[in-house]
């Protein structure tokens, strides 16, 4: 994963407004680029690519259970509001 990526998700942890105006992204053809709009808002240079997973890539145990919900909530560890 982009350290920026790390970065604005790490961001995202402690910002509740970041936080769900990322959870509101619910349509998988949108939300990468919905997602590096929302972080140039917070002064990140990120790309929709930024956002998509590159080819085969190794993840650790964590990184795993963190995408494993979804795009973004489960990376940030949001849990949605039923």
């Amino acid at each position: 994963m982009n350290e920026n990526v790390k970065k604005f998700l790490e961001e995202a942890e402690k910002n509740e407004k970041l936080k769900a105006k990322l959870a509101a992204l619910t349509d998988k053809e949108t939300a990468a680029e919905k997602a590096a709009a929302i972080a140039k808002e917070y002064g990140f240079d990120l790309k929709p690519e930024d956002f998509q997973p590159k080819g085969d890539v190794d993840l650790s145990d964590e990184e795993l259970t963190r995408v494993a919900g979804g795009f973004y909530m489960a990376m940030a560890n949001i849990t949605p509001i039923s």
